[in-house]
């Protein structure tokens, strides 16, 4: 099998973890990691420097593991952006270079807002429309303009569900990995 990275990202609470978990479940030679889980419990109640260095510290260790990969397919479900930060741009250039492939989850906001506010569980997110709003449209922008991402970045719209997002990631790694056969 080809070799593929693949960074996942989006606005928190647009579905990644959830996409990521079915993609797993239903191809389980993809390797899925996911940043997040790598953080203490505690991580938004540190300083801020502190919370610097266990990014940078998960950005070494993820960029290892895509330099390590020789033949598979990993999956990596990761925060492009997040706007509580001084820095809202929390991945190094660096560790986004070693993705062959970027995909940006998105939605409207009013989706968006849906996903924060029925997910009980979380409590570290701004659950208003104007955050949703505003969170949303600096991914957008982000991924726009960011050159690290490569000119062939994809975004994908998660209105119709983690299954058919899950899907449609499938597709388009399972296309990359045909092209890289040939």
């Amino acid at each position: 099998m080809p070799r593929l990275s693949v960074a996942i990202g989006g606005p928190q609470g647009i579905g990644k973890s959830t996409a990521l978990r079915l993609l797993a479940d239903r191809h389980p030679d993809y390797e899925t990691i996911s940043v997040g889980d790598r953080f203490p419990a505690d991580f938004r109640s540190l300083p801020a420097a502190d919370r610097a260095r266990v990014r940078a510290g998960a950005g070494a260790r993820l960029e290892s593991r895509l330099l390590a990969n020789r033949d598979g397919v990993v999956v990596v479900d990761l925060h492009y952006l997040d706007l509580r930060e001084a820095d809202p741009r929390v991945q190094r250039p660096e560790v986004l270079a070693r993705f062959d492939l970027h995909v940006l989850l998105v939605a409207p906001a009013d989706v968006l807002l849906a996903r924060r506010t029925s997910d009980p569980g979380r409590t570290d997110r701004p659950v208003s429309l104007a955050d949703a709003e505003r969170d949303v449209a600096a991914h957008i922008e982000y991924f726009g303009r960011e050159p690290a991402l490569g000119p062939d970045a994809l975004v994908l719209d998660c209105r119709p569900g983690p299954l058919e997002v899950a899907r449609e990631l499938h597709h388009h790694i399972a296309a990359r990995l045909d092209a890289g056969r040939r």
